[in-house]
């Protein structure tokens, strides 16, 4: 996956790229501090109760956003 790939739709129609994900999720992780271990799942289960799509899977958003967390920290 690229950063330019569309991993989620949210229910207005908006698209989030991986790049963006991926700094979404170092961005909650910053400002929250300790995240669960399980942030990302409940995030991704969130996204589809609330009628978020995943045109490249789950998979591609749990890579994503665990990555954006690992980035928070790191820093």
């Amino acid at each position: 996956m690229t950063g330019s790939n569309v991993i989620m739709i949210d229910p207005q129609g908006k698209k989030y790229t991986r790049r963006t994900m991926v700094q979404m999720a170092a961005g909650m992780a910053a400002t929250q501090g300790n995240l669960p271990s399980n942030f990302c799942a409940i995030s991704y289960r969130q996204g589809v109760q609330e009628g978020g799509k995943f045109p490249a899977g789950r998979q591609a958003f749990m890579e994503a956003c665990q990555e954006g967390v690992r980035l928070a920290r790191r820093n």
